[in-house]
């Protein structure tokens, strides 16, 4: 009988043909184990949550929903063993089977940085992850019931309105265009969305005075405070040197029949956040017989120069709905507690101190007047400037800390930028002196 050799794909060789093949063994897969999935249908109008299920599902409907995947990481700032991360953000919806979003972005949800929100807007749906200022602030996206996506949000703050829930105000720290958003400097835009069933308005605020009653009325205040500098010379002249000339050009059309005169010495701007609303400020040195020091039946800002160290201006705004708020100015950025409520929207300029002592102007001021040393120094003390005989200077407040805490200024000084001449303010004269 004749031998011949065949080669079988299983890889067998097997001789002969007398004999029949064994069948070949074929290899079965193990199963693929799916990572578990937790699904939450969403029933609230606004959901608020951390990351906590390392893949979860967020049911908007029958057939969108909001797909969130990520692991358990040690991550800085992590105060437990269980931060959970996500890394990856889907939307699926018929309009979008599967959208990715913020793909590139470079903070991923962190609990420890922050916190997600997702919220119904009429026909629309808004999801924000809200994170720490120093993380890159806050990402967001509005999308439909269908999946499809209407706007995104980068490096942005988002406020929603607490009085209507189908707007909220979208401030870029860094502009709408810039990329390279690091930090709080710059171009600042600033637009309202308005959401109408499936229609989205935005509404850009380009003028300084809509923007600011804006903000107030998105915090609920009904009127803006802003502490603008201690008083030397005329109103004018005290604001002409200050940083709120660029920022809010509104205040330079503010004219004499709008300031205020009280017994005081500081500047402070009130803005009613209605346009229509009434302004009185009366003076309270006899609380059974006020002396009325103005009356306006209309919102206009005003300038008010008062005392915060002892306050006996009282201001009443009263807006077109005959809601009323009654307060005497403070110093509202020292002092935090007084706005609990969000009576007051306040938007006092912070700005940095100057690096004094690099820069050699307090011991060139101790160097003419060494008495100093027996002064408290002023809070503000090196961050407001004044042109004095085309010498850019740097002001400086010293007096008492009283026992309430309150700083009472007795003497104020000015430092030429380039250390060549101290003034002081003479309160008597109202005018800056030198000595040579």
């Amino acid at each position: 009988m004749k031998h011949t050799s065949i080669l079988l794909l299983t890889g067998l060789l097997i001789t002969g043909c007398s004999h029949a093949a064994a069948p070949a063994e074929t290899a079965v897969p193990s199963p693929i184990e799916e990572e578990p999935v937790t699904e939450i249908t969403v029933t609230e109008e606004h959901l608020s949550f951390l990351p906590q299920e390392e893949n979860v599902r967020y049911r908007i409907n029958d057939h969108t929903v909001l797909h969130l995947t990520g692991s358990v990481q040690d991550v800085p700032y992590c105060q437990s063993d269980s931060c959970v991360v996500y890394d990856r953000v889907m939307l699926e919806g018929t309009e979008t089977a599967e959208l990715e979003l913020f793909e590139d972005m470079e903070v991923k949800i962190n609990s420890e940085y922050g916190r997600c929100a997702l919220q119904q807007m009429d026909d629309l749906w808004f999801f924000s992850y809200n994170g720490a200022a120093q993380f890159g602030g806050t990402y967001a996206v509005l999308f439909d019931g269908n999946g499809e996506l209407y706007y995104e949000f980068r490096d942005a703050d988002i406020t929603m309105n607490t009085n209507d829930q189908t707007k909220f105000l979208v401030s870029y720290p860094c502009g709408r265009n810039n990329d390279n958003c690091t930090g709080p400097m710059g171009e600042h835009d600033t637009d309202i969305f308005d959401v109408n069933g499936s229609e989205v308005i935005v509404m850009p605020y380009d003028n300084e005075l809509d923007q600011l009653r804006y903000n107030a009325a998105m915090q609920g205040s009904p009127v803006s405070v802003a502490v603008i500098s201690g008083i030397y010379g005329t109103v004018t002249d005290t604001f002409e040197a200050t940083i709120y000339k660029d920022l809010y050009p509104f205040m330079s059309d503010i004219d004499d029949s709008h300031i205020i005169i009280d017994d005081g010495d500081m500047l402070i701007c009130v803005v009613p956040t209605d346009p229509n609303a009434s302004l009185a400020a009366n003076r309270i040195r006899d609380i059974n017989d006020p002396e009325v020091l103005y009356r306006s039946e209309s919102g206009e800002p005003v300038f008010i120069v008062c005392s915060l160290d002892d306050p006996v201006t009282s201001i009443t705004v009263t807006d077109s709905s005959g809601n009323t708020v009654s307060f005497l100015p403070e110093d509202y950025s020292k002092d935090p507690s007084f706005n609990e409520g969000g009576i007051i929207h306040n938007f006092t300029y912070d700005a940095e101190p100057a690096d004094v002592y690099s820069q050699g102007l307090f011991d060139t001021l101790l160097a003419e007047y060494p008495e100093l040393t027996d002064y408290a120094s002023g809070p503000d003390n090196w961050t407001e400037t004044i042109e004095l005989e085309g010498k850019t200077c740097y002001i400086a407040y010293f007096g008492t800390i009283q026992p309430n805490g309150w700083f009472t200024r007795e003497r104020t000084f000015a430092v030429a930028e380039d250390r060549s001449r101290v003034y002081e303010y003479n309160v008597v004269r109202d005018i800056w002196e030198y000595y040579e």
